[in-house]
């Protein structure tokens, strides 16, 4: 019983002393087979702008909150372009 409760709390005192080297990818598609048919399709999808999936759409109640609401955007450094 005290070789088990050793043996645990050895593993866990290693396994928090490795923890800053973990690393975490957040992409999902870094998962996929870059050489896979949907991975290419993709990556030719991404290479003209006005078709890359990296796109959102946002609903505003009126015109002018449209209006200020692609003005904000547009502000923004990661936005290429906002369209109201």
């Amino acid at each position: 019983r005290k070789t088990v409760l050793w043996a645990f709390g050895l593993s866990m005192a290693g396994s928090i002393a490795l923890l800053p080297f973990v690393q975490f990818d957040f992409n999902p598609l870094h998962l996929r087979a870059k050489d896979g048919p949907a991975m290419r399709a993709l990556s030719n999808l991404m290479r003209d702008p006005l078709r890359t999936p990296n796109t959102i759409n946002l609903l505003a109640p009126n015109a002018d909150a449209a209006t200020a609401l692609t003005a904000k955007l547009a502000a923004l450094p990661e936005v290429a372009e906002a369209v109201s």
